[in-house]
């Protein structure tokens, strides 16, 4: 993954990529600028969330799941976001 092509190494036992065009960018074609590797601590399933490419209007996101999931994508307008639901399995 990533430009080089060259393995990532991403925490966490499943990986969910997530490629995104345009929409990344803003006005001034700066594209994102935010952190590129994230830890959450606030979630349960999500292990890592890292940008492995940003390159000629797209960016792509690895996120590390602690296992595979179904999951929908939904886009949404004011704010603009994009919002990933993992189906995840409850125990009884």
């Amino acid at each position: 993954l990533g430009e080089s092509n060259e393995p990532v190494d991403i925490a966490g036992n499943a990986i969910l990529l997530v490629r995104m065009g345009m929409w990344m960018q803003d006005m001034e074609f700066r594209g994102y600028t935010g952190p590129t590797q994230i830890f959450p601590t606030n979630v349960d399933h999500i292990r890592e969330m890292r940008m492995v490419d940003n390159w000629e209007g797209m960016s792509v996101w690895a996120i590390g799941l602690d296992d595979d999931y179904p999951f929908t994508v939904e886009v949404y307008d004011g704010p603009p976001r994009l919002v990933i639901d993992l189906q995840v399995r409850e125990e009884p």
